[in-house]
C-alpha cells in the first residue's frame, strides 16, 4: 500500500516480479539437467511441490508465447497472401490464365493458412450407434462380395 491508502498496481518489472521470473526460469534449467522437483525446490529454497508449480509455469508461459506468436506469423501470411491476390485480381478475371494459376495457388495458401482444409473426422457405427464388431464386418463384406459376384455372372450370362 501506498502512503495514500491505494494499492500498487502490479508491475511487470517489480523486483519481486523479476526474482518470480528468475525462479521460474532456475527451475526449468534445473529440471531440464534431469533433477526432480525435491532436488530443484532444494536448491531454491521451495518445496517439491512449489518446485513442480515452477516448472509448470515457465512451460505454460513459453506455450503462450509460442501460440501468440504462432498466431501473429499466421495472420502476416494471411494479410501478404491477401495483399498479392488483389495485386493480380484484374488481370485473373480478365482471363489471364497464368494469373489465374497463381490465384488458385493464393486461394488454397489462404484456405491452409485459415484451417479451412482441415480434414472431416467420421464416426463409423454399429447399429443403434454402438461399436462395429468383427462379426458385422464379416457378414458385411460376405454381403458385398455375394452382390459382387451375382453381379459379375449376371454380366457374363446376359452379355
Amino acid at each position: 500500500m501506498t502512503a495514500k491508502g491505494k494499492r500498487q498496481p502490479k508491475r511487470k518489472t517489480r523486483p519481486v516480479n523479476l526474482l518470480a521470473a528468475e525462479r521460474r526460469r532456475r527451475a526449468i534449467e534445473l529440471r531440464g539437467q534431469g533433477m526432480t522437483f525435491v532436488e530443484i525446490g532444494k536448491q531454491l529454497g521451495v518445496t517439491g511441490p512449489r518446485a513442480f508449480q515452477l516448472v509448470t509455469q515457465a512451460i505454460d508461459e513459453v506455450n503462450a508465447l509460442l501460440v501468440s506468436e504462432t498466431k501473429a506469423l499466421r495472420q502476416k501470411h494471411l494479410d501478404e497472401t491477401h495483399a498479392m491476390r488483389k495485386g493480380i485480381w484484374k488481370d485473373a478475371t480478365a482471363g489471364q490464365v497464368g494469373k489465374i494459376d497463381r490465384m488458385i495457388k493464393l486461394l488454397e495458401r489462404e484456405a491452409k493458412l485459415a484451417g479451412l482444409d482441415a480434414a472431416e473426422k467420421f464416426e463409423h457405427s454399429g447399429p443403434d450407434g454402438g461399436p462395429i464388431t468383427v462379426d458385422e464386418m464379416r457378414s458385411g463384406v460376405a454381403k458385398e462380395l455375394t452382390r459382387l459376384a451375382a453381379q459379375r455372372k449376371g454380366q457374363r450370362s446376359g452379355g
